[in-house]
């Protein structure tokens, strides 16, 4: 639900919530794509709902307006955003692992992890990809997080390249506890949360 409100507002639409639902206005440049409404009232996340209008209410994987938002978030090129200090207390670094031997078959092609480096870069913390989930659910639901369009750079570039190669080399000490089905895992950055000044 945090990365659909994010999306809906990032791209220009106006949200509001009511008893773990969702109404909103539909981004107008979404409205271009065949089947999808000016706006939506009630939808909810929830797929224990039983009501009548299910199919009407329920949002996932394969509804219009969860595919715009899942297609806009892989367009970005991005990789690397600050949030203040006061929300993020340390580097989040996040990568992907996925397979360099392609013609096996199998359900997982990929997995993305991340990892929090305390300043002194000592006790690093994997995340598996449900915990990063829900550790990126809890900052961007904090207080004071700011949806701007563009962040500050951080307070040092060469801090936070020696960091990723850090981080990278840790992930990598921490195959084995994954129990991946690779046969050859290669490891790709995939994004940088970095703490910044209180202004971000």
């Amino acid at each position: 639900m945090p990365f659909l409100k994010s999306s809906i507002i990032l791209n220009g639409g106006q949200l509001k919530e009511d008893n773990n639902t969702i109404s909103f206005l539909t981004p107008q440049d979404w409205t271009r794509t065949l089947g999808v409404r000016d706006s939506y009232e009630g939808l909810m996340l929830d797929r224990q709902y039983r009501g009548e209008d299910a199919d009407q209410r329920i949002l996932g994987v394969g509804h219009p307006v969860v595919d715009l938002a899942i297609n806009w978030a892989d367009r970005i090129d991005d990789r690397v955003a600050t949030l203040p200090k006061s929300i993020l207390t340390e580097p989040l670094l996040i990568y992907r692992i996925s397979d360099r031997v392609t013609t096996r078959s199998g359900v997982v092609s990929s997995v993305i992890v991340g990892v929090r480096m305390p300043e002194d870069n000592a006790g690093m913390t994997l995340l598996r990809d449900w915990e990063l989930l829900m550790y990126l659910n809890k900052i961007s639901e904090s207080r004071g997080v700011r949806r701007a369009a563009v962040s500050e750079s951080p307070d040092d570039i060469n801090v936070l390249e020696g960091s990723l190669v850090r981080a990278l080399t840790f992930v990598e000490t921490q195959l084995s506890s994954l129990s991946l089905p690779f046969e050859v895992p290669d490891i790709s950055s995939l994004a940088i949360l970095w703490p910044a000044g209180e202004s971000s």
